[in-house]
């Protein structure tokens, strides 16, 4: 590994056409090893150096230009204090009440781009957990999320079918998927083929989960949980429209595994196999885990 390090910053420094890619290693390099390792500043500063030489690539300049904000952000910072600043600034102005919440993801900054010549929303999310001092710890670094096709929708917006997703604040009280074979403490139901959640506007069930026994609930009105592909092979439920259901105000919102890189939901947030097991798998249902979904974090 650190004969790597010195080949590719010999890369860096020779200014051949393959020192492009090196500086994104190495920046890429640094930038992980200071969020893994409690946000050293060394580290972060070193990514930034690397990052440098990219910023008007007409190609990757706009990604490392958000990427060296993120950065430069995180090291003025003192401490660990992240995830704080961005938790009480966002209480404070009125987003959420926290409550007895210790667990927070938070899902921001929706940014359009094109997939397969279609309009096509991401996000980014942040994991953070209160810390026994009271302080809001970030848990690991942020990630880009899918959302629905249509984007973001505020609950007053929001409709069943409209391919969006709702912005607000949730618990996420159980998942879900075809094997509880994850190392979780949050609530987890294993389903099976007869599991469907009701999606029927018309049907006193909608929002809910039920075991159909006799298939009157198979139909494309609703969504079965065992499904053929890997969707929800593991997925958390976000509590969008459980408690005093609006019929027709939208409903199945998940957290489910992505159907391909970029390829938007129906209102879900998606996102890797190997995110959602650490995020499944960091959930603690005794610390009151909840989302919060908005479209501008600043």
């Amino acid at each position: 590994a650190v004969e790597r390090e010195v080949v590719l910053k010999e890369f860096a420094q020779s200014g051949q056409p393959n020192a492009m890619m090196a500086n994104l290693l190495l920046g890429h390099y640094y930038e992980s090893l200071g969020l893994e390792n409690g946000f050293d500043k060394t580290s972060l500063e070193n990514a930034i150096g690397y990052y440098a030489p990219l910023l008007d690539d007409p190609f990757v300049g706009k990604m490392i230009s958000e990427k060296t904000d993120y950065l430069k952000s995180t090291i003025t910072a003192s401490g660990n204090p992240v995830g704080s600043n961005l938790v009480a600034e966002l209480e404070q102005k009125g987003a959420f009440t926290l409550g007895d919440c210790q667990q927070l993801v938070i899902v921001g900054d929706e940014d359009t781009i094109m997939y397969k010549y279609k309009k096509r929303h991401n996000a980014t999310l942040y994991a953070f957990e209160k810390g026994p001092d009271g302080s809001w710890n970030q848990v690991f670094e942020p990630y880009t999320v899918h959302l629905g096709v249509h984007g973001f929708a505020t609950p007053e917006e929001k409709k069943e079918g409209d391919l969006k997703t709702p912005t607000g604040y949730y618990a996420m009280p159980f998942a879900f998927g075809k094997k509880n074979d994850l190392n979780t403490k949050l609530e987890f139901m294993e389903v099976g083929p007869k599991h469907v959640w009701v999606s029927d506007v018309a049907s006193p069930e909608y929002n809910k989960i039920v075991v159909d026994e006799d298939g009157s609930y198979t139909n494309n009105k609703n969504e079965k949980l065992f499904r053929s592909d890997h969707l929800y092979d593991y997925a958390i439920v976000i509590d969008y429209n459980m408690e005093a259901r609006v019929h027709g105000k939208g409903s199945a919102i998940f957290i489910h595994i992505e159907r391909e890189e970029n390829h938007g939901t129906a209102g879900c947030v998606s996102m890797s196999r190997e995110e959602i097991v650490r995020l499944i798998e960091w959930l603690d249902g005794s610390k009151h885990p909840h989302i919060y979904l908005t479209k501008k974090l600043k």
